[in-house]
C-alpha cells in the first residue's frame, strides 16, 4: 500500500470527521468515519480540493473503505 497517500487520506479524514489520524485503518469502512451525508460530501470534497482531480461518482459509489479510497487515488494520478 502506498503509505505517502495512506498518510495524506488518513489526515484529510481527521480533518473532516475529527477522528485521531492514527487510528484510521486501511480497513475502516468509510460508513464508520463520516456521521452523515453532509460530512460524506465535505471529505469527497477535500479529496477534490487535496488532489486536484474531479471526483468520478460512478467510482466513489464502489468505494467502501480507506484502503479503496488509497487504491482509487493511486489509479486517478
Amino acid at each position: 500500500m502506498n503509505t505517502e497517500l495512506l498518510n495524506r487520506v488518513q489526515a484529510l479524514v481527521s480533518k473532516v470527521t475529527g477522528k485521531e489520524a492514527e487510528f484510521i485503518r486501511p480497513e475502516m469502512k468509510i460508513d464508520d468515519l463520516v456521521t452523515d451525508s453532509i460530512e460524506l460530501f465535505r471529505l469527497i470534497m477535500a479529496f477534490e480540493d487535496e488532489f486536484q482531480q474531479r471526483a468520478d461518482y460512478k467510482e466513489l459509489m464502489k468505494i467502501e473503505t480507506v484502503a479503496d479510497i488509497i487504491a482509487y487515488l493511486d489509479r486517478i494520478r
